[in-house]
C-alpha cells in the first residue's frame, strides 16, 4: 500500500470512528462569516472569546473553554496554541494562543478549530496514547465535526499575513486534509457550491486541483 493509500485508509477508518462517537450531535457545516474573521482580526481576548462561544454552540458543547492571548507563549509553528483540558462546569478548559497570531484571523480560525476539537474529544472520551497520533486525530476531528472551512482557510497564503508565504499549521499534510474534507462533504451531501463558499480563493484552487487528480 502506498503512502497516499495508507493515509486515505487512515482517514476513512478514523472518520468512521469519530462519526460513531459524534453521532448523537446534529452534524452541520460551520460557515465562517466575514464578521467572525473581523472579530479574529482584533487583538482583544473578548473578541477571541466571542468566536470561541460561537464555535462552541456549533459543536453543542455543554462547557465552553476560555480563550486568551499570551504574550510570552512560544511554540513551534505547527503547534500554535494549547488547551488545558477540564470538562467540569467550574474551572473549565483554557485555550492559550501566542500573541504572535494577533491580526492573523485565518490562522486563528484554524488554531481554534484544533483546540476546540481537543476539548470535544476530551468530553467524548476520544484520544490516542501516542501524542503525535493524537494530534493527527485532533486535526481530523476538526473536519469531522464540521469545522473544515476554518481548517482549510488556515492553509491559505492570506493566513500568514506575509505575501507569498504560508503557515504549516497542524499535523496532517495538506493533501490529507483536502481528502478528509471531500469525504465528509460527500457523506453529508454537501454540494460543490456550499463546499467552496467562504473559502479563500487560493484554497478553492487547491481543492479544485485536488479533485482533478486521478
Amino acid at each position: 500500500m502506498s503512502t497516499d493509500e495508507a493515509d486515505r485508509e487512515w482517514v476513512r477508518r478514523q472518520l468512521a470512528r469519530l462519526e460513531s462517537v459524534y453521532g448523537r450531535r446534529r452534524w452541520k457545516l460551520l460557515e465562517p462569516s466575514t464578521d467572525m474573521y473581523d472579530l479574529l482580526a482584533e487583538s482583544e481576548d473578548r473578541a477571541l472569546q466571542t468566536t470561541v462561544d460561537h464555535i462552541a454552540r456549533h459543536l453543542e458543547l455543554a462547557t465552553v473553554p476560555t480563550a486568551q492571548f499570551e504574550w510570552g507563549l512560544k511554540m513551534a509553528p505547527e503547534v500554535a496554541g494549547d488547551i488545558r483540558i477540564s470538562c467540569a462546569a467550574v474551572g473549565g478548559s483554557v485555550i492559550r494562543i501566542p500573541f504572535f497570531y494577533v491580526g492573523k484571523p485565518y490562522a486563528l480560525g484554524s488554531i481554534l478549530a484544533h483546540e476546540l476539537s481537543h476539548h470535544l474529544n476530551a468530553v467524548e472520551g476520544v484520544w490516542e496514547g501516542d501524542r503525535d497520533e493524537n494530534e493527527r486525530l485532533t486535526d481530523l476531528s476538526a473536519i469531522a465535526s464540521g469545522m473544515g472551512k476554518l481548517v482549510l482557510n488556515g492553509m491559505s497564503t492570506e493566513a500568514c499575513g506575509i505575501p507569498g508565504a504560508a503557515f504549516r499549521l497542524g499535523y496532517l499534510e495538506v493533501q490529507t486534509l483536502l481528502y478528509a474534507y471531500e469525504v465528509v462533504n460527500r457523506r453529508f451531501e454537501i454540494g460543490a457550491r456550499q463546499a467552496t463558499a467562504g473559502l479563500l480563493p487560493d484554497v478553492v484552487s487547491r481543492l479544485s486541483e485536488f479533485k482533478q487528480q486521478p
